[in-house]
């Protein structure tokens, strides 16, 4: 008779127990009136005969529809012990305890959270609830324990705020799974050798390697509390340091030649040259794009090829930073670890003897994290060469929940947040 409603309510696994529903509306608000049917309910106190005493509506919120607030008036019966006249409810099967909340209501709240992309504010907002209220359903649902230690471990760390004590959280995840082992509030040396130290040996000794970015007390802590680990180095890092020294020289050059004479050329206009194609210099060559690429200035279009040939011949020391930046980036290509070593040891002594001084402590960086780099060619058990690549991903989306938050003041509730919207299968807890 009520299965529509009960449908719209998404309350079918009650219908059994249904005695009535009346939904009125009024105002904008639509309230559903349910009565259940009346059961054999003994006395908990004594187990003596009980019977109906009186009833009592209890409003509560039930958010079916995003656009009108909707509640259920629940026509709660009150039971009566014939024996030790003891009052008391029947079983609530809408909410727990004296909420005011259905539990459709909180879950459906607690779905929509899971999207990195909603807020607080917003489940408020579609839900008919207040933004404290939404907070308060997640902290009572939401308390994710750590995962364990995995095989291949990524270490990374993200910007919270300037405004908070620890401005860079630290972050744990699985290279392979991509899910997240934990969330720390601080990347600090002291926090994390604190951290791993209370570990267990035998779940420290289960990581073969970690993946980190080149930040020295990672390696210090990894070195001291897992020495059975391999450290490992992402690529990307090193890559990226190089590419900063050919950008430092690329702009020492093209300063050179700044001025405002109005060249007719391109070929004497050098200063606009190596701004407008300063990705040249970075960039991969079979990434740019293979057509003609126009230079409206001038009102020529040229080749890939020309602009480049162009580019190098501007200054002998900008072009050798750039072939030394290609000879790297072809051994970080097509190397494999079992010639990493040898081949990584020729460009240390060839870059620590080099006539410019960038080159030769790019040298010395290779040098002193030569080891790390050649662990970056170990492959993991689904066959890719490890890196931070899946890490990165994640702070993308963790960026994405701080931006849109405005900010979350506690870190125990960023903390769930992260942790409860990327791995998906975190476990709701039961509240007390």
């Amino acid at each position: 008779m009520y299965d529509n409603i009960i449908k719209v309510l998404e309350i079918e696994h009650l219908s059994h127990k249904i005695e009535s529903i009346d939904a009125v509306s009024t105002d904008g608000i639509v309230s559903f009136h349910i009565k259940l049917k009346k059961e054999t309910i003994p006395c908990p106190l004594c187990n003596g005969i009980t019977t109906t005493h009186d009833y009592q509506n209890k409003n509560i919120t039930h958010s079916i529809s995003t656009n009108r607030k909707s509640y259920i008036i629940y026509r709660s019966r009150r039971y009566r012990c014939l024996i030790c006249k003891k009052r008391f409810f029947e079983p609530n099967p809408f909410t727990i305890n004296k909420d005011r909340i259905s539990h459709y209501t909180k879950l459906s709240i607690l779905e929509h959270l899971k999207n990195p992309s909603n807020t607080f504010t917003s489940a408020s907002t579609i839900f008919n609830v207040s933004t404290k209220t939404v907070i308060d359903i997640f902290d009572d649902y939401v308390d994710p324990n750590r995962n364990k230690l995995p095989k291949f471990l990524c270490i990374d760390e993200f910007h919270v705020s300037k405004r908070t004590k620890h401005p860079y959280a630290c972050l744990f995840l699985d290279f392979e799974t991509k899910k997240i082992i934990d969330v720390l509030k601080t990347r600090h040396k002291s926090y994390l050798l604190e951290y791993l130290s209370s570990l267990k040996h035998t779940e420290l000794d289960s990581v073969k390697v970690v993946i980190i970015d080149m930040w020295k007390p990672y390696k210090d802590v990894i070195s001291k509390v897992m020495p059975k680990a391999l450290i490992s180095i992402d690529s990307f890092h090193v890559i990226k340091h190089i590419n900063d020294i050919v950008n430092k020289h690329r702009i020492k050059v093209m300063n050179k030649y700044a001025g405002n004479i109005e060249f007719k050329t391109y070929k004497n206009d050098k200063y606009y040259m190596l701004k407008k194609f300063h990705y040249f210099f970075t960039k991969e060559y079979d990434n740019i794009y293979n057509g003609y690429i126009s230079i409206p200035k001038f009102r020529i279009s040229l080749n890939k090829s020309s602009i480049k040939d162009f580019l190098l011949s501007i200054d002998d020391d900008l072009t050798e930073v750039y072939k030394i930046k290609e000879e790297y980036r072809e051994f970080n290509r097509n190397s494999n670890f079992d010639d990493a070593k040898e081949l990584l040891s020729d460009l240390i002594t060839k870059y620590r003897n080099h006539r410019l001084e960038d080159i030769r402590s790019f040298g010395k960086l290779l040098s002193n994290w030569k080891d790390e780099i050649i662990n970056s060619f170990i492959k993991s058990d689904s066959n890719r060469r490890l890196s931070n690549g899946p890490i990165e991903g994640t702070n993308s989306r963790i960026k994405t929940i701080i931006k849109t938050s405005n900010g979350i003041k506690s870190f125990k509730r960023l903390r769930a947040r992260i942790i409860y919207s990327i791995n998906k299968d975190v476990a709701l807890k039961i509240p007390e």
